[in-house]
């Protein structure tokens, strides 16, 4: 008897009801949640998508380099410093117009009197000039 006392009485039927239906409406607020942040992702989406057209949009050129130490531009072109090189790039097209070995990485460039100088990371100092 005494453990029949300490048991919990079964639930009613009318408890589980309310326990269904507390159950819906938590279920229903998710769902209303869940589509609210669909249409949240799918905006962010669009947006995302204008936004990298408009960035392509922008760009005239692209052109994959191996001078990544050092950029100038001079006039209408841009010389690019590398790994034992210097090139030169055309501003108009990104064509590579001219290059040049070098001793070293190039990461110091600069223009003057109709002359390319050019210092790298061993101490060397190179001047081009054009023919």
């Amino acid at each position: 008897l005494s453990k029949l006392l300490e048991q919990k009485p079964p639930k009613s039927p009318l408890t589980l009801e309310k326990l269904i239906d507390e159950k819906r409406k938590q279920i229903k607020g998710q769902e209303k949640l869940l589509a609210e942040k669909s249409n949240q992702i799918t905006t962010a989406n669009r947006n995302k998508d204008k936004i990298i057209n408009d960035i392509k949009a922008c760009v005239l050129w692209r052109v994959k380099c191996g001078q990544l130490h050092a950029l100038m531009l001079a006039g209408d072109t841009l010389f690019a410093g590398g790994n034992n090189e210097i090139a030169a790039y055309s501003t108009a097209n990104g064509k590579k117009t001219w290059s040049a070995s070098v001793n070293g990485a190039a990461l110091g460039i600069a223009v003057a009197h109709g002359r390319l100088l050019v210092s790298t990371d061993k101490g060397t100092i190179h001047c081009f000039m054009s023919k």
